[in-house]
Formats: structure tokens, sequence, C-alpha cells
């Protein structure tokens, strides 16, 4: 583009989110230093000290030879814990003391040992290298469950939260969902005698419901393990597809019993032989399949799941007098929850339409380019900055990194109000190379128009938030001649 750079109307709003950014975080900068934390050990005296739960970097043969530049992130976490700390309300810069709960973690890249397939006979998925080096961007969902109510919480950027629980941790380096967003560390050498660039980190959550019995925490991003997955269908199904080479017997299924693992059709079918008990339930049983996906992208009606380390805790007491000591890693049955690796779909399944008439013009299917403004949008709504930012181009991403984009999109619906929706259609243009798209959304108070430029690499140049543009003035309807017919009084 020429003229004004892209980033004009974004550095108008940086510039005022600057400064409220440096008021937010003045209280925590100018506070006196308090004795706790002035008697703070080095954080490399004892740098594994309350970690007390490990969880090592594991894939199975399948994963590996499914996917050659996997990842996975050996972690560590502290217990569940709970926070009384004065928040400021940024609509009122009021302070309220508000309980905050919070999970401090450590992760390492450890190596992953080869383990199947030594012969290497079964199939690979090899595709180009992806640019860069792989990016390091947790996420963390909280799920409550009380008397069958369900409630989720994405985790909450605060501050001065993170300032307190750093003293009380003696964790100087702690940083929160959005500071820790960076490449994946080297890997660390079986026999290192130090680990390489420790991640820690601290992911908060406030206004949990204080009623909640049952917590359920995902934390995904911690690897880059991925699969395409159809399903369930029944056992029968895959039988046949097994009979007509349409399935491996070392390819991996799931019953979708989240205390049970993945397997593969030929443990599966050997159990059959020998236990006419665990046959009949695995033939009555609806089963979810991994599917290979090819060069040309992922395979029809298959979605997306993701590698997600999950951990539950039981939390017998109630809303009074909340107590961090009330958080139990097993059930009221004794049940230990220990944590997991899994797969969780990254979108819930979309049910199946009917098949459109041979005759039936198929709807047009959207660009590559608005299909990625679509899920840019819905990372901002969804408050996955982090992810937002993944496909800027280094011009935009220095300008406009994750902290500042979360600010951005805070101060623009403080404006704007809430989001509320985007229009099913999208205008699209191609401006010097750059290919610009258009969606019209919905905001409480106003209307405004998302504007994201591509380049040919498919990086964000531009990212504006426009006003609508005004109607065009009616035209005015054509003056009376002198030979028209003029109308008669009564």
């Amino acid at each position: 583009m020429t003229g004004l750079s892209p980033l004009t109307p974004v550095r108008f709003v940086l510039a005022v989110v600057a400064v409220i950014a440096l008021v937010v975080n003045l209280p925590a900068q100018q506070a006196p230093s308090r004795p706790a934390a002035a008697k703070a050990a080095p954080s490399t005296s004892k740098p594994l000290r309350g970690f007390k739960i490990r969880v090592s970097s594991q894939a199975s043969g399948e994963e590996l030879n499914q996917q050659t530049d996997l990842w996975v992130l050996e972690v560590r976490f502290k217990p569940l814990r709970l926070i009384s700390v004065n928040l400021t309300d940024p609509k009122t810069g009021k302070k309220t003391k508000q309980l905050v709960w919070y999970l401090v973690y450590r992760a390492v890249n450890r190596p992953l040992p080869f383990k199947g397939d030594p012969n290497g006979v079964n199939p690979q998925n090899v595709y180009d290298q992806s640019p860069g080096e792989p990016l390091f961007a947790p996420e963390f969902t909280l799920i409550t469950n009380d008397n069958d109510s369900q409630k989720i919480y994405s985790d909450d950027i605060l501050p001065e939260a993170q300032a307190a629980i750093a003293a009380r941790e003696r964790l100087p380096q702690l940083k929160n969902s959005v500071q820790v967003v960076g490449p994946v560390p080297k890997v660390t050498p079986i026999d290192a005698k130090q680990d390489n660039a420790p991640i820690y980190g601290v992911v908060t959550w406030k206004g949990i419901d204080a009623r909640t019995d049952f917590v359920t925490i995902y934390m995904s991003g911690f690897s880059n393990g991925y699969r395409h997955v159809r399903g369930p269908v029944p056992f029968n199904t895959l039988s046949q597809a097994l009979a007509k080479g349409q399935v491996q017997r070392t390819t991996a299924i799931w019953n979708g019993d989240t205390t049970q693992n993945w397997t593969n059709m030929h443990d599966l079918l050997e159990t059959s032989k020998t236990n006419p008990l665990k046959k009949q339930a695995i033939e009555a049983a609806s089963w979810f399949v991994v599917v290979n996906p090819s060069a040309s992208g992922p395979p029809a009606g298959s979605i997306l799941w993701r590698k997600t380390l999950v951990q539950r805790y039981w939390r017998p007491g109630d809303a009074i007098d909340q107590d961090e000591a009330e958080f139990f890693m097993k059930g009221p049955n004794d049940e230990v929850f220990d944590p997991r690796w899994v797969y969780r779909p990254e979108a819930p399944p979309v049910r199946v339409r009917a098949a459109v008439p041979a005759a039936a013009t198929p709807p047009a299917q959207p660009s590559t380019a608005e299909t990625a403004a679509r899920e840019l949008l819905a990372h901002l709504n969804a408050g996955r900055f982090a992810k937002a930012t993944m496909t800027f181009s280094p011009e935009v991403l220095k300008a406009l990194p994750a902290d500042k984009l979360q600010a951005l999109w805070q101060t623009l619906q403080a404006q704007a109000g809430a989001f509320q929706s985007v229009a099913k259609t999208a205008k699209e243009t191609t401006i010097q190379a750059n290919q610009v798209v258009d969606l019209m959304c919905t905001f409480e108070k106003t209307p405004l128009i998302l504007r994201v430029s591509y380049n040919n690499k498919k990086q964000v140049v531009g990212l504006f938030f426009l006003p609508p543009p005004k109607p065009k003035p009616a035209t005015p309807k054509k003056a009376t001649g002198a030979d028209s017919p003029r109308p008669t009084s009564n």
C-alpha cells in the first residue's frame, strides 16, 4: 500500500493504550518493596521447590509416526491456590478485594524417544516445515461442576495479582499467559546438568463460583500434537473399513471415556478374541477414529483435536471461608485425579446436513483470506490474543504484540460496547498485491468494519477498525417540466 502506513489507524489507539497500560501498571511498579520479597531466595537455588506435580513429556509410537515435528513439554506445577488481592476496576479505577484462583507451572522441553515403527513401515505425514521457530502460546480453561451445573472460565490477566503471587511464591520470573508467549525452548539433553531455558508461568482466574465441588483445568499449548478425528461411529463400521483397507490395524481409536486412553484396532481385535465380555462392550461402544490428512488438506468431515494436559480437583468445601487446602487431587470415592495428556476437539462437532441435490448449486465457499479474518476476529472475541498474533507479519507483530492487541481490543469495546455479531458476507478487494477483507461487525453501541490486509505470505500487514461508510443521499426526483401537465384544483 502507498500513502499512510496500514498501521496508522491502530497507532493512534495504541498511543492511548500505552498511557492506559502505564497507569494500570503504576501501582505495581511503584509499590514499596516488602520484607518477604526482599528475603526471597534466588530462583536458581531451589528451582523445583513446591512443584510437586510432574507430567512427563511423552508420546506414543503412533503419534511420533504421524507427526515428525512433534514436541511435548515436561510440565511441573504447584497445587491450585487462592490469594486475596486488591484489584483495580479498569472502568471505575476503584480497588476492591477479590479472591483469585491461580496455578503456577514450570515447563521444560525434553527429548522424545522414538518408540515405534523401527522399520519405517507405517505411513508418515511429511510436509514442508513451518516457517520460523515453533511458538509456545499456552491457553488455560477452568471448568467447574456443581450439581450438574457447568461453568467455563478463561484465564484473566491480572498484573496486581501476578505481583502478589510472585512475592508469595518467591518466583520473580513468573510470567502471565501473554508475557510467556515466545519460541519453544531448545531441547534439554538427557545428560544435561541444568535445564535449558525453563519457562515459569502463572495462570489466574477471578469470579469463580464458590459453590463448585469439582474443577477441571485444561492446559493447551504445551505440545503441538494434533489429530484429525472422525466419529463417533459404530465398531462394526470400523471393522468394515478395516476389511476394505480404509483403516489400518495401527489406527488410533477412542471410545469417548475420559478415564481411558486411546488404543488401536489391533489391540481391540486381540482383546475381543480372548475376553468375551470385553468383546461385547467393544462392539456396543461408538468410537472416534484418527484419519490421516493429505497434502491438500484435512479429510472431509474430520475435526482437529489438539494434545492437551488435563488436571481434575475435588473441592468438598462451601462458599463460606474458602480455603486452598480444600483442593484435592482425588475424588470423594478415593479415585485418583492424576494429570493426563489427552486429545481434545478444538471446536464442537458440527451436525451433518442433508446432502445437496445434484441439480442445486453448492453455496460459495469463503476464501482463505476471509476464513483467516474470521478466525482472527474469533480469537479477539475469545480473548486468545497470543493466537491472534500468530499470523501477523514481523512488522505488525513488533508494533502490535499480544499485550497491546489485548489493550486495543479492551479500549475498543469500552468505546463501542461489547461485540455482538459479524455479518455472514464479506467484501474482498486486492490492493497492490495485498488481499483486503472487510467484515461488518456489530458492537453494542455502533457497527464497525474490521479490515484485515494479507500479503502473499498470508501474513497480516494491516489491521483496522473503521466506521461504516455513510449512506449515499437519496437521488432527488426530476423537477416537473413546463410541458408537464399541472395538477388541477378541485
